[in-house]
């Protein structure tokens, strides 16, 4: 597939909220966020509200990246903030927003996190590495090419500095993209309690992306 002409941009600060009703549109039939936010008729609202969140994570604590359109969203984490800290969920407002989610909810994030961090040790250990938390495209702008061009910038970088980079899919569909771009499956199990799968990738620094 050849490349779209499109040049990423870095997301601004007034951009949170629309990117965030963008990843929840993107999102809202994801299997960790139907297992997260089960009440389908109050899902769009709170996963909006859980991705601005997580948008001002990676302004504050990395990059984010979208489209001059704003058709899509990559948001990574960047080497030495990755072991979120107290101080990291207070600032980008995640503690805010997981007391207004509701305590079922609540739960069934922290249960997740939990399973997800500990995996994440056994793949990773202490090493460094650039973490790509969100990633998505406009459903209406898939198959252009447009997800390739949003996570090459610091897929460049991760190799030019020698870091591997992360990310954890709930969705085996997106596996086949991921390893065109050099990621390989290094984990996979559910989250317990009867919750979605998680397949956890790595990219080592050098593998160059499959057109």
């Amino acid at each position: 597939m050849s490349r779209p002409d499109i040049t990423p941009v870095l997301l601004a600060t007034s951009q949170v909220k629309q990117g965030a009703a963008l990843l929840a549109r993107i999102f809202q039939h994801d299997p960790l966020i139907q297992f997260l936010l089960v009440d389908s008729a109050s899902r769009l609202n709170k996963a909006a509200h859980f991705y601005q969140a997580a948008i001002r994570l990676g302004l504050l604590y990395g990059e984010v990246y979208t489209t001059p359109t704003l058709d899509g969203m990559a948001v990574w984490i960047s080497p030495g903030h990755t072991d979120l800290t107290f101080e990291q969920l207070r600032k980008s407002g995640f503690l805010t927003t997981m007391l207004t989610i509701g305590l079922k909810p609540l739960s069934r994030f922290i249960r997740t996190a939990s399973y997800i961090e500990k995996v994440k040790k056994q793949t990773l250990s202490t090493r460094p590495h650039w973490n790509l938390t969100l990633f998505g495209i406009d459903p209406s702008q898939q198959g252009q090419g447009l997800g390739g061009c949003l996570i090459e910038p610091i897929l460049t970088r991760a190799d030019t500095e020698y870091l591997p980079c992360y990310l954890e899919s709930a969705n085996e569909r997106n596996l086949t993209f991921y390893r065109r771009h050099g990621f390989q499956v290094m984990g996979h199990g559910h989250v317990p309690k009867r919750g979605p799968q998680i397949w956890f990738m790595l990219r080592e620094p050098g593998h160059k992306s499959i057109s």
